[in-house]
This record gives structure tokens, sequence and C-alpha cells, in this order.
């Protein structure tokens, strides 16, 4: 929870989660079934009292004169870690093909990129050790 007084509290997300501000300055972003704190923003170093919600955008005012405009990039880095992943899929299947067809150094060299010097010593890339 807050150290201090909360000052104010705001709905998101229809009703899912909860934004509270307090006096220490910390804005806490709540999921509302579990009652778990989410997130905690520090941008203000004085009572936040001031608090809107804005599709994905809070805005938070408090008493060291500073407006913060939070924006919720939950969207953003969940399509990024789905984008790394579908790269990283398709460059093991790449060195699992130059394994294949024999093109060693070529398959050497993308191991080392992708960390992974140990596939060229296994059998056609494949990779045995578990977890």
């Amino acid at each position: 929870g807050h150290s201090a007084s909360v000052l104010n509290c705001q709905f998101t997300s229809y009703g899912r989660q909860l934004v509270s501000c307090c006096a220490d300055g910390l804005i806490k972003l709540w999921n509302t079934q579990t009652s778990e704190c989410v997130t905690t923003l520090d941008g203000h170093v004085d009572k936040c009292w001031a608090l809107m919600v804005k599709e994905d955008t809070i805005v938070s005012g408090a008493a060291d004169s500073l407006l913060c405009f939070w924006k919720d990039v939950t969207a953003e880095e969940e399509e990024e870690e789905i984008k790394e992943e579908q790269l990283q899929s398709e460059q093991q299947q790449e060195l699992r093909n130059l394994l294949f067809d024999g093109k060693l150094a070529a398959a050497f060299s993308l191991s080392l990129a992708l960390n992974m010097p140990y596939k060229c010593f296994r059998r056609g890339g494949e990779d045995t050790s578990t977890g």
C-alpha cells in the first residue's frame, strides 16, 4: 500500500484497475480483482493531489508544481515482446536450416549472434538440453 495518506483515486479500464495518489507523491496502479499493486509511478517530490484518467493516459498534479503525463505502454510492450519472440524463432529456424544444408560457417556465425554457439555442436542443430 501507500506509506502516507491517499489523497485521490480514479478507476480506469472499465473498473478493472484503480489509480491512487498520496501524500508521499507516489501514484499506484491497482488490480481491483486481486487488490495487488501493479506498478508504482514516481514522478513527484511532494504531495500528489490531482488525478485524471483518460483512455491510456493518467495525468497527475502535485504540490511540487508539476503535472505528469503517464501513458500506458502495456500493449506496445507486449507487441514488441511478441515480435522479438517471432524474430528469435525465425533465426533459430534459419540456424537449423544452415546446419541441415551443411553451411557450417554461416551457422556458427548466426549461433554466436544468437548467443547459442552450442547449437553447432549438436547433430543437426537439435537442442538436446533440458529447460
